[in-house]
């Protein structure tokens, strides 16, 4: 169990050690990184256990009743595993790490650029890692790295199910 918040962050040097929780869990508190605190190859990563009560409520709040997420059937009978969960589903995490945990409060996300090469189902386990690509002092951006991918039964990395780009302004 990580005992707060920087246990789940990765500096440039470390690598791989890093703790993972339920990203329920990761976001509970929060961080405030300035400008001059973040440094290339920062990292966060955390784990997302989607569920259809998630994909239910994504539903209701955006107005998005496609068939393709809501009912497993019409997926089913179209190819899919399952139902699909929506692209801004995972967009709404993604949202929580970077407002929360890297950079943390003191950002505000401009751009975001994120694929979708497989479809996220119902009970799917998600590590969500973001990565500090690139800094731009003077205009006090940064660039994250997103990937995305589904832990497979026995806990190792699988498929990859997003992975792109984001662009945040941090406070000074």
């Amino acid at each position: 169990m990580c005992q707060n918040m920087s246990d789940h962050l990765r500096s440039a040097e470390e690598g791989g050690d890093f703790c993972l929780q339920k990203i329920e869990n990761c976001l509970m508190s929060s961080n405030s990184f300035l400008l001059k605190d973040i440094v290339v190859g920062q990292a966060v990563d955390c784990v997302w256990q989607v569920t259809i009560e998630q994909i239910d409520q994504f539903a209701l709040l955006s107005g998005d009743y496609n068939p393709l997420h809501v009912s497993a059937e019409y997926a089913v009978s179209n190819g899919y595993q399952d139902r699909v969960a929506h692209g801004f589903l995972f967009g709404a995490q993604l949202s929580g790490i970077i407002g929360m945990l890297l950079p943390g409060e003191n950002c505000l996300l401009l751009e975001q650029q994120i694929a979708f090469p497989e479809p996220i189902y119902p009970d799917d386990t998600i590590l969500i890692s973001c990565t500090v690509k690139e800094i731009w002092k003077d205009l006090s951006l940064i660039e994250l790295k997103v990937k995305a991918k589904k832990k497979t039964i026995d806990g190792r990395e699988g498929q990859t199910v997003a992975r792109g780009k984001v662009q945040c302004k941090i406070r000074s």
